[in-house]
């Protein structure tokens, strides 16, 4: 277990550095197993660049995932209890339920809490709360520090309403309606992931919840290299430009101060860019402006 950190700014070849250092160590050893965990929509094009570096232009042993995929594989290999993962529009009937239960309690709700969609947004909005990972608790310690205003109504109410909806999960299911929740308690148990090194690009910062389940990671995998968009960590931490790359390597480096093996290796701009590596998908500034003369 350990965590080690690449820094760069954009298009200094922190990915491609990812690359190499997964080539290599798949590659090095039978058996050998890695993940490269990179945002859901960024898979394709990480997915095509580890390829192209590995010979033969393909790869088993390697696994590009997002944190969608890296869930399915944990859920699958553990058999999680994901059977009982209630769909958006069961959490939503299930808002409605504690809507029309606890309408009459509702201080500034009430009226809106009958239009359509109320649901559907509540649900969305308790999502964001997950992620974030505050509490009815909390929320409630909010409006009571606004008691007696409009807005301190208003999160009495939705703490009201977030409370009865974890309790309503709590009490019928084997947790509380997150996955990604359930993911970071997976994760310890997991053997793929006990046995394998893993690497983390491509995020300007993360949601509490997230970085949950990374921390999860580092105590489990081999090891964990993350890259960050900073010059350096110094830079970062006194430039607003990289206040949150700068952040999340603070919470990291925080939650994680004992890890046996934490470096950092800055990376210089080169001439490896991205526009070299993908030509297809570069254009140039002059054709830009050629084409739309009045911009």
């Amino acid at each position: 277990m350990g965590l080690h950190f690449i820094f760069g700014a954009a298009g200094t070849g922190k990915t491609r550095r990812c690359c190499e250092e997964i080539r290599d160590y798949v590659t090095g050893k039978k058996g050998r197993s890695a993940f490269f965990l990179v945002p859901d929509q960024e898979t394709y094009t990480a997915e095509r660049m580890l390829a192209d570096i590995f010979p033969g232009h393909g790869f088993i042993d390697a696994t590009v995932c997002g944190f969608s995929r890296l869930a399915y594989r944990v859920f699958n290999e553990l058999r999680s209890p994901v059977q009982d993962a209630l769909s958006p529009l069961g959490q939503q009937i299930i808002i409605s339920r504690i809507l029309a239960e606890h309408r009459n309690e509702l201080q500034m709700l009430m009226k809106i809490s009958t239009q359509p969609h109320f649901a559907e947004n509540l649900m969305n909005l308790f999502h964001q709360l997950d992620m974030f990972c505050i509490s009815e608790t909390a929320l409630h310690d909010a409006s009571l520090a606004e008691e007696g205003t409009p807005l301190g109504r208003k999160l009495a109410d939705l703490s009201l309403l977030y409370k009865n909806y974890h309790d309503y999960l709590h009490t019928r299911f084997s947790y509380e309606g997150s996955l990604f929740d359930l993911l970071a308690g997976e994760i310890p148990k997991s053997e793929i992931l006990r046995r394998s090194r893993i690497w983390i690009d491509g995020f300007n910062g993360m949601t509490p919840q997230k970085i949950r389940i990374v921390s999860a990671l580092i105590h489990t995998a081999e090891e964990v290299t993350f890259t960050l968009p900073l010059p350096d960590a110094k830079e970062g931490l006194s430039n607003e430009i990289f206040a949150r790359p700068a952040n999340l390597y603070a919470l990291l480096s925080e939650k994680e101060p004992h890890t046996p093996r934490n470096e950092t290796v800055p990376l210089s701009p080169s001439p490896l860019s991205r526009s070299r590596l993908f030509p297809k998908c570069s254009f140039s500034l002059s054709a830009s402006e050629r084409d739309f003369p009045g911009s």
